[in-house]
């Protein structure tokens, strides 16, 4: 058990559940690039280029700007819900269900799938330090994430703090996906601890719905996310710029 403070608030907890695009790496670095890689595959693929702005539109994706739309699709769901919203982009262009959805994840394969470079990893503050202060106060560390197993094993690499994680819940992971709390409860089970023993910290209404719902001890919303703030204000405990902030009291 360790008391840390975030902002104004202090939790009693045995461990801090974080979100990861939007939290501990920025978004648009990470997605943007290959968002517009992908979309424009998954087009060129189909031999039809009225579809890309189609596909931009449904995830929330401006590919001008490389911004996200906030709390959009592209922003909160998973890998498998973005592919599924190309095909239903791609059935409106002519092409069965069954088409599209293996047509999308194979464009994925080199773009939104691959692994991610060094210049595509921009931590938010200083995460490694935060997760090796909060290490050393005795305070276990988990993810949450609708993102796929591997990119987020390989983006915690690339951070420094793949040994730091104790446990992981990802979107590819036989789990329903944030908002829903089973993957906040699961995790609580493999830290042999209760949900009202975590704080979930995260940049979405997505992250702090997910919190709310499992009853975790506080949510922690982060600015600068995917996340808009009037969303984040109405459900997190409080709100601070990056994990940073959060600070081991005793």
């Amino acid at each position: 058990m360790a008391l840390i403070l975030a902002g104004s608030c202090r939790f009693d907890v045995d461990a801090v559940v974080f979100d990861k695009d939007g939290t501990l790496v920025d978004f648009a670095t990470l997605w943007g690039a290959r968002t517009v890689r992908w979309v424009e595959t998954v087009a060129a693929a189909a031999g039809n280029p009225a579809i890309a702005p189609s596909l931009y539109r449904l995830i929330g994706f401006d590919p001008q700007t490389r911004q996200v739309q906030p709390d959009g699709p592209l922003a909160v769901a998973s890998t498998a819900d973005i592919y599924s919203l190309a095909a239903a982009v791609l059935f409106q262009h002519g092409y069965g269900w069954h088409e599209g959805r293996p047509l999308a994840e194979r464009a994925a394969a080199a773009t939104m799938a691959a692994p991610p470079a060094p210049e595509e990893i921009q931590p938010i503050g200083d995460v490694a330090g935060t997760f090796r202060r909060l290490r050393a106060a005795g305070i276990k560390l988990a993810i949450a994430t609708n993102d796929d197993r591997a990119l987020t094993e390989a983006t915690l690499v690339q951070l420094g703090i793949g040994g730091d994680v104790a446990v992981m819940a990802c979107g590819d992971d036989p789990l329903p996906a944030k908002p829903h709390p089973a993957a906040l409860h699961w995790i609580a089970r493999e830290l042999e601890t209760t949900a009202a023993r975590l704080v979930m910290v995260g940049d979405s209404a997505n992250d702090m719905l997910a919190g709310r719902n499992a009853g975790v001890a506080g949510c922690v919303g982060i600015l600068g996310g995917a996340g808009r703030r009037e969303s984040l204000e109405a459900l997190a405990d409080v709100l601070i710029d990056g994990i940073d902030g959060i600070v081991v009291l005793a």
